[in-house]
């Protein structure tokens, strides 16, 4: 049993602007996003105790340093 494949729809994509992605538009819309999901995490009380943890495990001179590469050379 086959399925014919449907003819091409002139659907217009209401979020085509967000393609721009350092438009002014698109930037205002994930710096409100941005604001709406830091809201949502540092409210709850599991935030700073997990954002504690990290950074202590970021910062710890015990940790496996990250690379970085610059031009040919590796840092």
């Amino acid at each position: 049993m086959s399925q014919r494949p449907l003819p091409p729809q002139n659907a217009e994509d209401p979020f085509l602007w967000l393609e721009e992605v350092e438009g002014e538009r698109a930037m205002q819309w994930v710096e409100s996003r941005n604001a709406s999901t830091l809201a949502e995490l540092t409210g709850s009380p599991a935030y700073q105790p997990i954002f504690d943890r990290v950074r202590s495990v970021l910062d710890s001179r015990d940790r496996i340093a990250f690379p970085s590469i610059m031009g040919d050379r590796l840092y």
